[in-house]
């Protein structure tokens, strides 16, 4: 079956499908979207993923979105390949470290993110023009946080919040990293895979959160996991002149957990 993968820079989600997809040896046809240009709101993206957002694996004809259910898709559809365990218990817990990552992480790596590095960078553009690219984004939940995140820094409760949950994440992190080399089972899986994808960053966002004193095990972890060749791969495919660490607006801040 062919496989095509519709993705941004190698960071956050689009980085955890490109990681997985590499470690399983699947072949696949790269297609970068701009989404700094808003490319993923053109119509023949839309088509593919109404939500306009990155990544999108075209399996054929089938196009699937969300990156940690891309992710579990792979794993079962490759299963001489898979990186995780397919028995019932570790298949749920596989699933409840993704959400785990997806719901305390992701959003809050991508709004600290967001405000350290691409709200500058975004700040140098011609503000007009960018204004009217916005007001043209046909999906209006991504029109209102593309609008939110030019605008300026986000609410002082959000950016609380992402540095609380962030905390929280590190210390789960380093407690599980005490007993395994890995996330899960004393394997390699998508879990580490999800988790350095979202996290690989931390030491350099948040370094009074994610350092040597406070926890060294995840940055051992980091480092075993950034040194594996499918993931030196893939992290050098960037594409952005831009110095430092890059990211995207991510979805709405639950009010939840």
């Amino acid at each position: 079956m062919k496989l095509t993968l519709y993705h941004w820079e190698p960071v956050t989600d689009c980085a955890k499908v490109m990681i997985c997809l590499r470690e399983m040896r699947l072949d696949f046809a790269s297609e970068y979207v701009d989404i700094l240009e808003f490319s993923q709101y053109a119509p023949e993206f839309l088509a593919m993923n109404p939500a306009g957002q990155v990544p999108v694996l075209l399996c054929g004809k089938d196009a699937l979105c969300e990156s940690t259910l891309i992710n579990e898709y792979l794993c079962e559809a490759y299963p001489d390949r898979n990186l995780a365990p397919m028995d019932p218990k570790g298949w749920y817990e596989t699933q409840a470290w993704g959400k785990y990552l997806d719901f305390n992480l992701a959003t809050s790596v991508a709004t600290l993110g967001w405000q350290a590095t691409m709200a500058p960078l975004m700040q140098k553009r011609d503000q007009a023009s960018l204004r009217k690219s916005v007001e043209k984004i046909p999906v209006k939940e991504r029109q209102a946080a593309w609008a939110a995140a030019i605008a300026g820094a986000p609410a002082p409760e959000h950016l609380a919040d992402s540095r609380r949950k962030i905390e929280l994440a590190a210390k789960r992190f380093e407690a599980t990293l005490a007993a395994s080399p890995w996330l899960h089972r004393g394997q390699y899986s998508i879990i580490d895979i999800g988790g350095y994808a979202l996290a690989s960053t931390l030491p350099r966002l948040v370094p009074d959160i994610v350092n040597p004193k406070t926890t060294p095990r995840m940055l051992e972890w980091l480092e075993r996991t950034g040194s594996r060749p499918a993931v030196k791969e893939v992290m050098g495919m960037r594409r952005l002149k831009e110095p430092g660490d890059v990211y995207a607006p991510g979805p709405e801040h639950s009010r939840w957990g």
